[in-house]
């Protein structure tokens, strides 16, 4: 249905990790890319072609949902049109499915009944707020080269599409070192002697961040007329067809935490709404997780391979990138509505017609990318609703 390359087909590639991760404790994670991105017009536009009652309404944002007088479940939805007019929508079963800070925005912002906004009885509409950052954050240096063939080291080609492996731990693992769920891509380095090509790239956070950049590796590269530059991702099988030398990307998790939220700032929008304040922070907690990732992937590593992560213990401020490309947890699901928005379904907790779809339902952030979790969650969600309307 999105175009992303099936899963399985990745699964029969044949590559073994490498011998410096041939630990019971790590495993290859692959991510995908779809040729063709996903366009939800494209989809929208043919349902609207195949069912005849199905309106399609753009430039109309909803600006506040109505609830009954007894807050039990909602009754309209209030719809701007592009020239400023409002319009109510009624249902019998309303979904919000707007991300992780428009969706809570709305709830909180629909105070006709309460007060405090839709949900949010126990004032937990907006909080648990996380992301997704990224950082280059170590390097590895290993005593023979590899080949930079195997899909740990550069992308491959899929039906469809584009896969890459990466480096993390096991769930056992996970568990029996109470470690989060980080993993790392692999990076291969390598040299170039064209000073244009080092021009372009050295001022890139991608590949120049200080979280390495004093690494024993980057220290004895970078010298006189600095004619290295870093791999490009995905890459180096073409530039680099052997390697012992590599940078380590890492896509990270993080502890949820009540203190990171959406909240509503005094300021509004052109339309009237409260706009949004954005409370968000990597922790203590989230640095220490990081770290103690990073000790046990230096433990697990075997072979002859030297992990140098030092500078993550030195510096104060990481410089980390990508902080904020997903955004989830504001409403998350759970049984007990003291933390917690949603049932398991999605609905919102002591209203009887309200659901809720997307990444805001996440309870942890995980580090993957969240699309198919969230499309997972959605057709869940639709076969919900189509039992209960019969």
């Amino acid at each position: 249905m999105l175009g992303i390359p099936d899963h399985a087909a990745f699964a029969g590639h044949g590559h073994a990790a490498p011998a410096f991760a041939a630990s019971g404790e790590l495993e290859l994670k692959s991510f995908q890319w779809a040729r063709r991105p996903f366009n939800a017009a494209r989809y929208l536009d043919a349902a609207a072609r195949e069912h005849r009652t199905l309106r399609v309404l753009t430039d109309a944002p909803v600006v506040e949902l109505r609830e009954r007088e007894n807050a039990r479940s909602v009754e309209a939805a209030i719809v701007v049109r592009p020239d400023g007019t409002p319009l109510r929508v009624e249902a019998d079963f309303f979904v919000i499915a707007a991300g992780g800070i428009e969706t809570p925005r709305l709830l909180l912002n629909s105070t006709a009944v309460r007060p405090g906004g839709i949900g949010n009885d126990r004032d937990t509409v907006g909080r648990y707020l996380s992301t997704h950052p990224k950082a280059n954050m170590a390097t590895l240096v290993l005593s023979r080269a590899l080949s930079t063939r195997h899909p740990l080291f550069t992308d491959h080609a899929m039906p469809g599409g584009v896969m890459r492996c990466g480096l993390g731990f096991t769930a056992q693992a996970q568990r029996a070192h109470r470690l989060l769920n980080h993993y790392v891509q692999v990076l291969p380095f390598a040299e170039y002697r064209a000073n244009r090509l080092f021009e372009s790239v050295r001022g890139s956070e991608r590949f120049n961040s200080p979280l390495i950049d004093r690494s024993p590796l980057i220290a004895g590269y970078l010298t006189g007329a600095g004619k290295i530059a870093f791999e490009m991702i995905g890459r180096a099988g073409r530039l680099q067809p052997r390697t012992g030398k590599f940078v380590l990307r890492a896509f990270l998790d993080q502890h949820p935490d009540p203190r990171h939220r959406i909240a509503l700032s005094e300021k509004r929008d052109a339309r009237g709404m409260r706009l949004a304040n954005v409370a968000w922070r990597f922790s203590p907690g989230d640095r220490a997780s990081v770290v103690r990732f990073f000790e046990r992937l230096a433990a697990t590593t075997t072979g002859a391979a030297r992990l140098d992560f030092g500078r993550l213990v030195e510096l104060e401020d990481w410089p980390l990138i990508g902080m904020h490309s997903h955004f989830m947890g504001t409403t998350r699901m759970g049984s007990d509505p003291a933390v917690s928005v949603t049932d398991a379904h999605g609905r919102v907790h002591g209203s009887e017609n309200l659901f809720i779809a997307g990444p805001s339902l996440f309870t942890t952030p995980g580090y993957a990318n969240p699309v198919y979790t969230v499309v997972a969650l959605s057709l869940r969600l639709a076969d919900h609703l189509a039992r209960l309307a019969r």
